[in-house]
């Protein structure tokens, strides 16, 4: 669709056809189009045949979205998850993720199992919906999807998936971070530092956080100069 437009621009003989598919863009997002006003959204996301605005993007995706579109839904519930045109706001995302995910499109459910997992959105929040979250995680799981056994593993080290436990989630977790899923790898750290599931080994967290750091996730800094600041402040006050 962008590519199309995109023609229309660099051939000045369709400049004309372009301005006459853009009225007529205008005609049916006036007549709450989905379809029109998403294209429109992408038009001033791209800067394609008119100023690039992502102010003016993010009002069109998100009317797109309030009227049920799947795509404008699922790349909003992105923007406010990665802080990218909109403030980052995860509960947002959720909140979005959630609704594209009603499709049962994998891809969609599995991004709303995993913000359910994640340990930075108020339990207040996710609380109800972690039921479906543990269904979506666990028929991942039987398929061998990876990113499931982190995120269910997760769950479980946090004692939120009944009949489980933490020893449980603590080998989920280490499938997981063997076959180079980075937050696992992070998750294994934690655990290893605090003792969950498994015999508080500082020594094996670190190794995980820079196995994950290798893998280039940025987390595993913060949590390498975390650690070697606690150890620093150890040491100094033996001293």
């Amino acid at each position: 669709m962008i590519q199309k437009i995109r023609n229309y621009i660099l051939n000045k003989k369709a400049s004309k056809e372009f301005e006459k598919h853009w009225q007529g863009l205008i005609a049916e997002a006036e007549n709450d189009s989905r379809a029109a006003i998403f294209e429109i959204g992408m038009l001033y996301e791209n800067g394609v045949g008119v100023a690039k605005d992502f102010e003016q993007a993010t009002a069109y995706y998100m009317r797109a979205a309030e009227l049920g579109m799947v795509e404008a839904q699922r790349k909003i519930a992105s923007w406010y998850e990665h802080g990218e045109h909109l403030e980052r706001d995860l509960v947002k995302a959720l909140m979005w993720y959630k609704k594209c995910s009603e499709t049962n499109n994998f891809d969609d459910a599995m991004n709303f199992a995993r913000l359910c997992a994640n340990p930075e959105i108020s339990l207040e929040v996710t609380r109800d919906y972690l039921p479906r979250a543990i269904r979506i995680l666990q028929d991942a799981l039987e398929i061998g999807d990876v990113d499931a056994m982190c995120y269910l593993g997760n769950l479980q080290q946090r004692g939120l998936v009944p009949n489980t436990t933490s020893e449980e989630g603590f080998q989920l977790l280490k499938m997981a971070a063997f076959k180079g899923q980075t937050e696992a790898q992070i998750f294994l750290g934690d655990a290893c530092l605090e003792g969950n599931g498994t015999v508080r080994d500082a020594r094996e967290a670190v190794r995980w956080y820079e196995i994950a750091l290798k893998n280039g996730n940025a987390v595993a800094k913060e949590r390498i100069e975390q650690w070697q600041r606690l150890t620093e402040s150890k040491q100094e006050s033996k001293g």
